[in-house]
């Protein structure tokens, strides 16, 4: 029983032996040595490679699309992308100063040191993305554009509208006999609205309905003067002054790019790269 139950004494292993001449310590201390150098903050860093690997390329690659200016193989998503990565001034500062062996430096600050050498690199990415939003900021714009001016021709090229629109006005101008609006020489838009608030005295009857039923003893064709503007509900879709503020947007940023390709200290190629918007 007792050498069955009795307590177990570990057995003592033996000294490792001095005599390798120190070979596990420095392998002890090789592993110990970090594999790579790190100069940008962790967070920072992560960010950094978490975005790059949206290329599956190589930090070379992504280098030579940026110096082309082939901005339709990055795309506006990773153009914008870019935009927000760019090393900070400090960042930048460190990693000039930095004289230790490159090759050990991480991917984020590699990718930085490589970027950097490459001239006006921000004024590229920038000319870039301006060129590839420019088509999809145009193909919303222009069709608006040429549907408000097709709306616009319509309304003024429509004869039955014109008339109808006539005859609101006598109506109006009889209500309104006698007082300051009883000559008036025209009618606001913005006043037709108002033309169903106007309640005649037979119940479920107001002006629009007068009107309409005059319009209807007339000529009946004048009701369907809505038929021939195809292009109106289509202008209704933006406003002229969402088209201005995003025209005049637009166009502010094209002048700002403009300015600064414009620099004697700016690369040649970029300008050349920029040809259509000269």
């Amino acid at each position: 029983m007792e050498g069955l139950f009795c307590q177990q004494v570990p057995p003592v292993l033996p000294a490792a032996s001095c005599s390798s001449h120190g070979t596990n310590s420095d392998a002890e201390k090789r592993r110990r040595e970090p594999t790579e150098i790190a100069l940008l903050d962790g967070k920072r860093s992560l960010n950094v490679n978490i975005f790059l690997k949206q290329f599956r390329s190589s930090n070379e690659d992504i280098i030579r699309l940026i110096k082309d200016g082939s901005h339709d193989e990055i795309g506006a998503e990773k153009l914008r992308g870019l935009l927000k990565i760019l090393p900070e001034v400090d960042e930048l500062e460190m990693l000039k100063s930095f004289d230790g062996d490159k090759s050990k430096l991480g991917n984020a600050e590699k990718f930085f040191l490589q970027l950097v050498q490459v001239p006006n690199y921000k004024l590229r990415i920038e000319c870039m993305l301006l060129k590839e939003e420019f088509a999809a900021n145009m193909s919303y714009l222009e069709p608006s554009i040429n549907s408000m001016i097709l709306a616009g021709e319509d309304l003024m090229t429509n004869k039955p509208l014109q008339e109808v629109l006539y005859m609101v006005l006598v109506t109006g101008n009889f209500l309104n006999s006698g007082g300051y609006a009883g000559n008036a020489a025209g009618v606001k838009l913005s006043s037709l609205q108002k033309l169903t608030e106007i309640r005649a005295n037979k119940p479920g009857m107001n002006l629009i309905h007068y009107v309409a039923l005059q319009a209807e003893r007339k000529r009946k064709d004048l009701l369907d003067f809505a038929k021939n503007m195809t292009t109106l509900e289509a202008a209704t879709k933006s406003t002229t002054e969402q088209l201005n503020n995003e025209f005049n947007a637009l166009d502010t940023k094209i002048k700002k790019i403009k300015a600064q390709i414009n620099f004697p200290s700016t690369e040649t190629d970029i300008q050349k790269q920029m040809a259509q918007f000269y």
